[in-house]
């Protein structure tokens, strides 16, 4: 039957007063009173099949509500005014001469649309979609390996340039000794003569002295001036010394990874993510710091605070639990640790994930996907505290079991890589037996706040000793947290003293900043906008902005 002479039936029978069908047509899905289902059998252009109401063979579709008729249901479709409508919207002006076809027929057309769309969705897009996040995926990897290998290149790099510095170094020290034992020389021969010339010089002014004394006409006749001899023969010193002048080179001494390293791949465009700031401007200290604010932590004991980002801190403390907050003090999430003891420190990887130290069984752990995972174990040793470096390795401040020895061991894909322990001279750099936080500045230096030994140790990336710093008072010392900012300044938690130390990467003091009410401050770090955070031990969380 042609849907349009389909819909003309529909809108006939249903035309009929009779309330309550005592039929219906199987075939064309409509209730009929007695007589139109009669009416309804004389249409010959198609099969029909009327059987009582209670006998029909399927349910009938369910009907939209007419919007203007509540009490009709809508069985027509009006192309038109794309609008679904019941018989006597279908009889009325609105409608007037429109097309109208059955909305069983409007619904078989929309159900193979959709029947189509879901082939093609479920055919070909989603698997695209998901070979792009897959592809994603995969290239999020290779950016990661490739900086790996970077970076492992740069070291390797870097140890060529220092061996060579070391050994230009060496040489011009080897001019500069040879230079020292041919002066030397020069002078212990001019000393020998000076001393025999003082003794004979000595011996002739008691000889004179005797002479003066004396009536012996002859000695006194016989006595010749040796004045001008004395005189002439005195030496005039004039040391060739030597003078360092390097040569002022007009070369620009940045490397530039376009300069070293050659691409080997087609570029890929990334649009610019919104918000993406520009790298930080000279940012000058404050003559006078400024507290932002205090976060209340719920930790009886505090240890640790770190920024997941500008808007959420991770701490951790004399508790199982670590805890996530935002910088209103509102508490976003927290974890228990695996074995259910307090961790010692925190660090957040560059994806944001959170490990912990767990000091007991020597494991550094993952907080990954909402459970805890183990990454690293190590025996005769006792992980304390953990810091990551620019290029994503992991440095561990690590005790023996019998707190005697103390080491940090650095971690490259979660591989150990470098263990730095000893001087130049076999003596440990770090005392052992505390717990030392760590941090990497971006001189690539690695900065220890050795508690125990009332020092801050400076290391270059080769674990080589550069400086360490012991205050600039004669009060106690008291480092505890340490932490780096965009200007590579390093930043101390003087614990006993309540404040905090802050010196350059060369080991000079630059501020202090107090008398902003700090208590105890144990751990430190400070957000990409260089805002400090204090863990203070028995306080919660101190923000203060120091810089401008």
């Amino acid at each position: 039957m042609d849907p349009h002479f389909r819909s003309l039936d529909v809108l006939r029978y249903h035309l009929c007063e009779t309330t309550v069908p005592q039929y219906h047509c199987d075939l064309c899905h409509f209730d009929l009173c007695k007589a139109c289902a009669g009416t309804h059998l004389l249409d010959e252009s198609r099969e029909h099949k009327i059987v009582p109401i209670k006998q029909r063979e399927s349910q009938s579709p369910e009907y939209p509500k007419c919007s203007k008729h509540p009490a009709r249901q809508c069985e027509l479709f009006c192309e038109p005014c794309d609008v679904s409508i019941c018989v006597h919207c279908a009889a009325s002006d609105e409608h007037k001469q429109h097309e109208f076809i059955d909305i069983l027929t409007k619904i078989e057309n929309k159900k193979e649309k959709i029947k189509i769309d879901l082939q093609e969705l479920e055919r070909s897009i989603y698997s695209k979609y998901q070979e792009a996040a897959l592809k994603i995926q995969l290239m999020k990897n290779e950016v990661k390996e490739n900086t790996r290998k970077l970076s492992i290149a740069l070291r390797r790099q870097g140890k060529i340039w220092h061996r060579k510095i070391t050994s230009v170094i060496w040489n011009l020290q080897s001019i500069i000794n040879e230079s020292q034992s041919a002066l030397l020389d020069s002078l212990l021969k001019e000393e020998s003569k000076l001393s025999h010339r003082i003794t004979e010089i000595a011996e002739r002014i008691l000889e004179l002295m005797k002479i003066q004394e004396s009536n012996d006409a002859c000695l006194i006749s016989r006595y010749k001036s040796r004045i001008d001899e004395f005189q002439n023969s005195l030496p005039v010193f004039l040391l060739p010394f030597r003078t360092f002048a390097p040569r002022k080179s007009t070369e620009n001494y940045e490397v530039k990874l376009s300069d070293v390293f050659i691409a080997t791949k087609e570029s890929i465009y990334v649009k610019e993510l919104p918000g993406a700031e520009s790298s930080p401007q000279d940012r000058t200290l404050l003559n006078q710091p400024k507290v932002l604010g205090d976060i209340r932590i719920d930790f009886d004991t505090m240890y640790s605070v770190k920024c997941k980002n500008d808007e959420e801190i991770w701490t951790c403390g004399a508790d199982k639990v670590l805890k996530l907050y935002n910088l209103h003090g509102e508490l976003i999430e927290s974890t228990e640790t695996k074995n259910g003891n307090h961790p010692w420190d925190i660090a957040i990887t560059q994806d944001r994930e959170l490990l912990y130290t767990y000091y007991k069984n020597g494991t550094v752990n993952i907080l990954r996907n909402g459970k805890v995972e183990e990454l690293i174990r190590v025996y005769g040793w006792n992980p304390c505290n953990i810091c990551f470096t620019i290029n994503g390795d992991l440095l561990v401040f690590m005790n023996s079991y019998a707190k005697i020895q103390s080491k940090v061991v650095r971690y490259s894909a979660y591989t150990e890589i470098q263990n730095i322990q000893w001087d130049d001279w076999g003596y440990p750099i770090f005392s052992a037996g505390n717990i030392n936080y760590l941090t990497e500045n971006k001189n690539l230096d690695i900065c220890v706040a050795d508690r125990k030994a009332c020092t801050v140790v400076v290391v270059n990336v080769d674990g080589k000793v550069r400086f360490k710093y012991v205050g600039v008072t004669r009060e106690a010392f008291d480092p505890v947290g340490i932490s780096t900012d965009s200007q590579a300044r390093i930043l101390i938690s003087d614990c006993y003293n309540n404040r905090i130390h802050i010196i350059d990467q060369d080991g000079q003091f630059l501020s202090y900043i107090h008398n902003c009410g700090l208590e105890h401050p144990f751990g430190l770090c400070v957000d990409s906008k260089d805002k400090l955070f204090v863990a203070q031990e028995k306080k919660g969380v101190k923000v203060i902005q120091y810089c401008k």
